[in-house]
C-alpha cells in the first residue's frame, strides 16, 4: 500500500527523520520535477533558484515549516532549495504551463480526534494531475511519480508532537 513515515521530535528532526525514511522516493520526485521542468522550458538549476525565493516567506509564515523542510533535506542528503522547490512546484511552474487548467488541485479533509477510531486528529490530502500529467479518462490526481497515475494521499495522525504521515 503507501509507505509509513514515522517521525517525532523538533520540526527540524522530524524532517530529518522524513529525509532519511523516504530518501529514495524524494531522489525519485526531483529527478520527476527536473523532467517537467525541463518540458516547461525551465532548468533544475532555475526551479531551484525560483523555489530559494520562497525560503524567508515560508519561514516568516511559520519557522517551523522551514526548519522541517532544512530537516528533510539534511536527511535525504539533498540541498534546501530543491526540497523547497518541490514544496513550491505550483507557484514556480512557468504560466504558460498552467493555461486553460483549471486550478482546484488538491482536495483536504480532515477527521476530528472524537469521530475518529484511532482517536487521533486525521488528516489527508489527495494530489490532483495538472495539464498533460492526467491520464485520459482517469480520475484527476497525481502521485510523486510521473510514470505512475495511481491516486496518492498525504495523510497524519497528530498527537502532542508525534505523527506518523504518508508524504512521500
Amino acid at each position: 500500500m503507501f509507505p509509513t513515515v514515522e517521525v517525532i521530535g523538533t520540526a527540524f528532526e522530524r524532517g530529518r527523520l522524513h529525509g532519511v525514511q523516504a530518501r529514495d522516493r524524494i531522489g525519485r520526485s526531483l529527478a520527476n520535477y527536473a523532467r517537467l521542468f525541463a518540458f516547461c522550458g525551465l532548468s533544475w538549476d532555475e526551479a531551484r533558484h525560483r523555489g530559494a525565493g520562497y525560503r524567508d516567506l515560508i519561514g516568516g509564515f511559520d519557522a517551523a515549516l522551514l526548519e522541517e523542510i532544512e530537516g528533510i533535506a539534511r536527511g535525504a542528503e539533498r540541498k534546501v532549495d530543491d526540497i523547497l522547490a518541490l514544496n513550491v512546484r505550483t507557484e514556480i511552474l512557468p504560466s504558460s504551463y498552467l493555461k486553460g487548467v483549471d486550478h482546484g488541485e488538491c482536495t483536504a479533509i480532515a477527521v476530528h480526534p472524537g469521530a475518529s477510531a484511532t482517536g487521533g486528529a486525521l488528516l489527508a490530502q489527495n494530489w490532483d494531475w495538472i495539464g498533460p500529467q492526467r491520464a485520459p479518462g482517469r480520475r484527476r490526481s497525481r502521485t510523486t511519480s510521473l510514470r505512475s497515475r495511481a491516486w496518492s494521499a498525504r495523510a497524519a495522525t497528530l498527537r502532542q508532537g508525534r505523527s506518523t504521515a504518508w508524504r512521500t
